[in-house]
């Protein structure tokens, strides 16, 4: 059903960008019922106006007066641009929350209705890559992002600015654009003297909290020693048997030995992983980090495709001591194996 009420403005004349589909029956309809339009959403007909640059260009002539717009209809219409015109609604606050919580790693823009998410890649030529998967998504959408790239980071910006804010168009984009960078070449993998990725957003929840926090690996590596190990997924078998009981037992010996910080990472969203810490680690002693987007994963090269047994996007099995955010020593399993990443093997390596 086609709301024109909401689709045009008072013009002499509307300019449509629209393919050949659709004409009979929306010539019909426009016919065979009233052919009085009226009008209210100067936005709606922007947007109408503004159709994609690769379709054919047809030109919807009328005349209007007394608030009632008559068609002449003689060209073409499609569904596309009322589809289009759909989209450009702002989202109610219930609305944009689903979005988030749809969207790993994107956030609300302070003081503005909009989201926002920055991507690392590999170097420049992978960011551009992306970049230019991005405008081909965004040409076809007509529909733009705000961005800001230096080297290898890439920060999005999406809002609607025919409408003032955020709308499903933003949504949809956002979508496509997580998709471009989970198919991203993984960075080549860290080794021992590299330096752990900087900016990379992580969350956790602390104890005794109901929200969970973001924290930078900057935050997390900056001027500490701290053991890492990463799993592919919380709750999984050898990740609760072995792996993480490993080092909740021989917490207090890696602290003697100087570590400021033990943590573990895995691709969970932050509340899986605080009910696998309040399954295995009462006493709160690991951070558990969550990377949802599988961001820090791709950073360090030790993102692993699992998609083939439906785990998608994962981290391999991995232990690393960084000392002020370098690499000291380095353990990746190789499949079905558990030994180089022990809480063992890196008090061999303190």
């Amino acid at each position: 059903h086609i709301k024109f009420a909401s689709s045009f403005v008072d013009r002499k004349f509307l300019r449509i960008n629209m393919k050949q589909a659709a004409f009979s029956q929306l010539s019909a309809a426009l016919v065979s019922s009233a052919p009085r339009v009226h009008w209210k959403s100067a936005a709606a007909c922007s947007l109408l106006g503004r159709g994609p640059s690769s379709s054919p260009t047809k030109t919807f002539f009328g005349s209007s007066d007394a608030g009632v717009f008559r068609p002449h209809v003689s060209r073409s219409f499609t569904a596309q641009s009322f589809v289009m015109a759909a989209k450009v609604s702002l989202l109610d606050p219930s609305a944009k929350s689903a979005a988030l919580k749809e969207l790993p790693g994107w956030s609300a823009v302070d003081g503005r209705d909009a989201i926002k998410k920055t991507f690392q890649f590999k170097d420049f030529k992978q960011a551009w890559a992306f970049m230019n998967k991005v405008a081909d998504k965004a040409e076809a959408l007509n529909h733009h992002p705000e961005w800001f790239n230096v080297w290898n980071k890439v920060e999005i910006t999406l809002s609607t600015h025919d409408v003032g804010g955020l709308s499903a168009l933003d949504v949809e984009l956002a979508k496509a654009i997580e998709g471009f960078a989970s198919t991203a070449p993984s960075f080549e993998p860290i080794k021992v003297g590299s330096k752990i990725p900087s900016g990379i957003k992580l969350k956790y929840k602390p104890k005794g909290e109901t929200a969970a926090k973001e924290i930078t690996t900057d935050e997390i590596f900056g001027g500490k020693k701290v053991v890492l190990f990463g799993v592919p997924g919380a709750f999984t078998p050898t990740c609760s048997m072995a792996h993480l009981p490993g080092f909740v037992e021989k917490f207090d010996e890696l602290k003697a030995k100087g570590v400021d910080v033990v943590a573990v990472t895995s691709v969970n969203d932050a509340y899986v992983m605080d009910a696998w810490q309040n399954d295995k680690d009462k006493d709160s002693k690991i951070m558990f980090l969550a990377d949802g987007s599988a961001d820090f994963a791709r950073a360090l090269g030790l993102d692993k495709d699992l998609t083939g047994i439906g785990f998608g996007v994962r981290v391999g099995r991995f232990a690393l001591i960084a000392d002020k955010g370098v690499v000291t020593y380095l353990g990746v399993e190789e499949p079905g194996k558990l030994e180089a990443s022990t809480a063992d093997a890196c008090l061999a390596n303190l």
